[in-house]
């Protein structure tokens, strides 16, 4: 469990932010302290359900999984985990750094670099065999296992390369830390794309929790924080 500090006489909280210059514990945002012991205990446990996992974890599921209150309240064991070079961060989700696959199936390459070339205007997914003169299970089976690995994102009926969609999150973040609302319109043009594009993206912020849909206007579910560092 977390200590809080709020209500802690002078000393004791003097003492307790030398317990954190020291590493002894570690301070969340709120106040509220982690032992050194309990967050080795979450960063070994993080490390178990990372491998466990076909793809990246979203930071809330993952502070789910720990017993943790809040997605902020894993920055200490996020730290660790980036210091150590074990998993790669990103706004919303986490994923064992090893993750990544020295060697690729044929075709994988050049499918990522269509859709990293395309950015947030990909082809359909009845585009993709033509354009990689591949057939449409061969292709199929590529998305499957690039979606698992967290590589590539689905949204509807299309595929984007993980960082375009990374990209759009956090123009939408920007934007909603300014403005009350998101409408469909706005996302067009923070994206740059048509209505075709825009639909399934705003569906797939509402699926990863990220936006909420209020009438015909989405507003921020929960603010990702930038990785712990």
């Amino acid at each position: 469990a977390a200590l809080a500090t709020g209500a802690l006489p002078d000393a004791c909280r003097e003492a307790c932010d030398e317990a954190v210059r020291a590493g002894v514990v570690a301070s969340l945002d709120d106040g509220r302290l982690l032992g050194a012991q309990l967050v080795a205990r979450l960063v070994a446990r993080s490390r178990t359900l990372l491998r466990a996992a076909a793809g990246p974890v979203p930071r809330d599921t993952l502070a789910t999984r720990l017993g943790l209150r809040r997605p902020q309240d894993l920055k200490p064991v996020l730290a660790a985990l980036e210091a150590g070079g074990l998993v790669t961060v990103t706004a919303l989700a986490v994923q064992p750094a090893e993750q990544r696959p020295a060697a690729r199936a044929d075709g994988e390459e050049a499918l990522l670099a269509l859709l990293a070339a395309k950015g947030l205007l990909p082809p359909t997914t009845a585009e993709l065999p033509v354009l990689l003169r591949r057939s449409p299970t061969a292709v199929a089976a590529l998305l499957k296992t690039l979606v698992a690995r967290g590589e590539v994102v689905r949204a509807g009926e299309l595929h984007f390369a993980r960082a375009a969609i990374d990209g759009l999150v956090e123009k939408v973040v920007a934007h909603l830390g300014k403005q009350d609302t998101l409408t469909p319109q706005d996302l067009k043009a923070l994206a740059g794309v048509s209505r075709k594009y825009a639909i399934p993206l705003l569906e797939y912020l509402d699926a990863i929790k990220l936006t909420l849909r209020v009438g015909d206007v989405r507003r921020l579910r929960q603010a990702p924080k930038p990785p712990a560092g």
